[in-house]
């Protein structure tokens, strides 16, 4: 049984292999789909793992190892699971009670050992956004939050997913890329606005 500091030492080797954990913008990235991935800054109000730049997301696995895990928020304590989240069909939820985040967390964890405290939220105030690949063959894939907006009880995200082009070099395992968000709660409609794109190495 790996401990934390362990769990970081691996982690952090995936994320350096696949290039693409945590929604970090690879180099000449091309476009398959005809919806732009959103840019620019969101609102503070609005929490999601991961960062895009290499410096951001080594300042949040630093956040992780000094954080005690039961304080870990919700896309902190996520950050391990980005590559392989337990969750193996492809995903578009959102969760604004505890008895389906327990549920959630539950799955995201299977195969992960051991489980971190189960991350608090208050749903009366907060909800979140969970998104998934699913299963893939190999590594190189992940997902990303790019932007949300609220207007009124609606909610929009826009999403991109990475895949790996044919002569990027990749791990040789099953995958299955995850992003979370924690937002503030709205409990009208929710539009998911797609995109996927393939990474050219």
């Amino acid at each position: 049984m790996r401990g934390s500091r362990d769990r970081l030492s691996v982690s952090l080797a995936a994320f350096a292999l696949v290039a693409l954990a945590c929604g970090t913008s690879p180099k000449a990235p091309e476009s398959v789909d005809a919806s732009p991935a959103r840019e620019g800054p969101l609102s503070p109000d609005i929490h999601i793992c991961c960062p895009r730049s290499d410096s951001a997301i080594y300042a949040l696995m630093a956040e992780y190892e000094r954080t005690p895990p039961d304080r870990r928020p919700p896309e902190l304590a996520i950050l391990f699971l980005r590559v392989n989240g337990g969750q193996s069909t492809r995903v578009r939820m959102p969760i604004r009670d505890a008895a389906t985040w327990r549920d959630v967390w539950t799955r995201l964890n299977t195969g992960h050992s051991p489980v971190q405290p189960l991350p608090d939220v208050d749903f009366a105030r907060e909800m979140l956004i969970l998104v998934g690949m699913g299963s893939r063959s190999t590594g190189g894939y992940s997902i990303a939050i790019d932007d949300i907006t609220i207007a009124g009880r609606d909610v929009d995200v826009w999403v991109t997913e990475w895949s790996p082009g044919p002569r990027c070099g990749t791990t040789q395992a099953f995958t299955s890329p995850i992003a979370l968000a924690r937002l503030p709660r709205a409990d009208g409609a929710l539009r998911f606005h797609e995109s996927q794109r393939v990474v050219q190495c």
